[in-house]
């Protein structure tokens, strides 16, 4: 099946092993109050662009932070939201990680 980016569904959804830690370190750093979204298409931006990750409310599902993997392009700036740019190549830290992103949250 080919999805609306022109590739196979299963490509859309299929992360990396560094995208699937990164995943599971946001999901562990929201906690239990919001969901981690893959890949998500949002408005605003052209229809060939995405979100790597969008941190949500999960009742009612609400955007609240959006997460990039490479550079931040103008339009990831006007979206409403925080966004967090992330070079997937350069080594981690997971408790510094999820103390900026829980610091990110608690301000919103």
């Amino acid at each position: 099946m080919i999805n609306a980016r022109g590739g196979k569904e299963e490509d859309i959804f299929s992360l990396s092993p560094t995208e699937r830690n990164i995943h599971d370190m946001l999901a562990t750093a929201a906690g239990d109050d919001y969901c981690v979204l893959v890949k998500t298409a949002i408005n605003g931006l052209p229809n060939d662009k995405y979100i790597d990750f969008l941190i949500c409310d999960k009742k009612p599902i609400i955007p609240r932070l959006g997460v990039i993997l490479g550079d931040t392009t103008p339009e990831y700036l006007n979206l409403g939201i925080p966004v967090v740019s992330l070079d997937k190549n350069a080594p981690l830290d997971p408790s510094e990680f999820s103390q900026k992103i829980k610091s990110i949250l608690k301000k919103i």
